[in-house]
């Protein structure tokens, strides 16, 4: 005789909505298996650039710049920055812009046939107009990996990987990675203290220089809920040690938001705005650092993965900077 679980479980609506929950969730995995890979790609594509341009392996076209020496004062091999192609991608034409194209196109189109038609016509109007801003000279771009890890009780860890380009997918400017224990003091706050190591090229005049910098940082984080809208509050020193320089301390203040657009809270599968806004200022010499003002959309693919993108303004007391952001937070909970 069968049990009642087992007359429920070969009733036909819960057959039905059994194999639609599994297909629901397999498209969801299959979905944001291609968004990563899609992403590795780039990734991949950048960091080749990146090391190519950083050894200066050139094929036999770099040249001795005596303008250009070393710490000890020796002249160092530069290749030219027009010249530099990316090796296993470089084979497609050397041209970044069309393997965004056809990555956007793998990450997207899962995702956009999923909406109503104004949403439809609204994003693909903002994503647009953002690669139409990407493809000019003076639009840099930020790509950012963020990987945390919940460990079981009130402890985590978090790893930053950021690649900088002073255009996209060309001319490197940083590279950087940051890791940093978390522990959660209750739901609404969390502190951390980490440390990370920075490799950037930067101008001086005409030539471009290479910096390195290390870092610690002592964070404090307060999470905000105003209806539907999840708020953040960073509070972060920053202790950082550059080459041939001082120890400098840098104070940091970042307000951040995510407003649901798609549905009524930020849930799975929501499509949703980023706003964010911080400022730095240094305890030493010239106070204020920067300001760095973002605001762009995101796809939230559950609780524990989204991806967001959009235009970020980079304020110095020279001027202003701006870039393409990229940024992807993945999950990884041993508490569920």
């Amino acid at each position: 005789m069968a049990t009642p679980r087992e007359n429920a479980l070969a009733h036909p609506d819960c057959k039905y909505y059994g194999q639609c929950s599994s297909r629901i969730f397999h498209s969801i995995v299959a979905f944001e298996a291609r968004a990563a890979g899609a992403t590795a790609l780039i990734y991949c594509h950048w960091f080749l650039r990146w090391t190519q341009h950083l050894f200066n392996f050139q094929l036999g076209r770099n040249r001795v710049d005596p303008e250009w020496p070393d710490r000890n004062g020796y002249p160092l091999y530069r290749a030219k920055p027009r010249q530099l192609h990316a090796g296993i991608l470089g084979s497609l034409g050397g041209d970044t812009l069309t393997v965004m194209i056809v990555t956007d196109f793998l990450i997207w189109s899962s995702l956009l046939c999923r909406m109503k038609s104004k949403r439809l016509v609204a994003f693909l109007l903002i994503f647009n107009a953002t690669h139409v801003l990407a493809q000019t000279e003076q639009f840099g771009n930020w790509n950012t990996i963020n990987i945390q890890l919940d460990f079981r009780g009130k402890w985590g860890l978090l790893n930053d990987l950021q690649l900088r380009t002073y255009r996209i997918g060309a001319e490197p400017e940083l590279v950087l990675y940051r890791t940093a224990c978390l522990y959660e003091i209750n739901d609404a706050a969390q502190i951390s203290v980490g440390a990370g190591g920075f490799l950037s090229e930067v101008y001086s005049g005409d030539v471009k220089k290479t910096k390195r910098e290390f870092r610690f940082h002592q964070q404090l984080l307060l999470r905000q809920q105003a209806g539907a809208v999840r708020i953040l509050h960073r509070y972060r020193v920053e202790e950082r040690f550059i080459a041939d320089t001082d120890m400098r301390i840098r104070l940091r203040y970042m307000v951040y938001s995510l407003t649901p657009l798609s549905r009524k809270k930020l849930d799975d599968k929501t499509l949703y705005l980023v706003a964010s806004d911080e400022v730095m200022l240094n305890t030493s010499g010239e106070a204020f650092d920067q300001n760095r003002l973002y605001a762009g959309l995101g796809w939230m693919f559950n609780k524990h993965a989204r991806l967001d993108m959009g235009p970020l303004w980079q304020t110095f007391n020279s001027g202003t900077n701006l870039q393409l952001n990229v940024v992807y937070l993945r999950v990884i909970s041993f508490r569920d």
